[in-house]
């Protein structure tokens, strides 16, 4: 399965098989400094699995898009075509997911903040989700992102070393029935973005990118 690069999927981790689409960027004339992305620019990433097959794949951001009177970025998948809403301001990134063709998931747009460059590592917030859980029934999942590392370096699978790196746990739980699970950890790069995500099945790093 091919990572897609968003936070909003782990919500999903505790029903089927997820579908990722979502990936980032930010409204355009704003000061996002981990996801400087412009119209035009690209970037290519890789997903590996521990087989011999890799993944490969580039995301083009085409421009703005306006929803329900706001401001989004769009970013497509060049391959795919599988268009994602993005934006940012004053230290929050969110992006909006369609998980509908999910079973379980829920039927509107999910919307999640999944980066705050403005806490200090340890800092976390909370977001809930209702899913509709096989056995469980319906049920509110809590998904906690937690900053683990900021401001240091991180050398992703490539062997590319980037100095200036924000780092973000995901876990999701449903108390008391699961406890809190590490879905995956994202690195995020002042003047890149994502860099590299990290999850118990899978690894995606960034092999290239371009600006306009």
């Amino acid at each position: 399965m091919k990572a897609r690069l968003l936070l909003a999927v782990a919500v999903l981790a505790f029903s089927a098989c997820t579908k990722e689409k979502s990936k980032e960027t930010p409204i355009k004339g704003t000061t996002c400094d981990y996801a400087p992305y412009f119209t035009g620019a690209t970037f290519s990433y890789n997903t590996v699995d521990g087989s011999t097959d890799t993944l490969r794949y580039t995301l083009l951001v085409k421009g703005d898009s306006m929803i329900s009177g706001q401001p989004w970025r769009v970013l497509e998948d060049v391959d795919m075509g599988d268009k994602s809403l993005f934006r940012c301001g004053g230290g929050e990134y969110e992006t909006m997911a369609d998980f509908s063709d999910i079973p379980g998931a829920p039927a509107d747009k999910f919307h999640t903040v999944y980066l705050r460059d403005n806490l200090p590592p340890g800092g976390s917030w909370t977001e809930s989700v209702l899913v509709d859980i096989p056995i469980l029934g319906k049920v509110n999942v809590t998904v906690t992102h937690t900053i683990v590392q900021k401001g240091s370096p991180k050398t992703t699978k490539q062997g590319q070393t980037f100095e200036d790196v924000i780092g973000v746990r995901t876990e999701a739980s449903v108390p008391p029935v699961y406890p809190a699970q590490e879905i995956f950890t994202n690195f995020y790069a002042k003047g890149v973005g994502l860099i590299q995500l990290e999850s118990p099945t899978d690894t995606t790093y960034v092999t290239s990118y371009a600006f306009p």
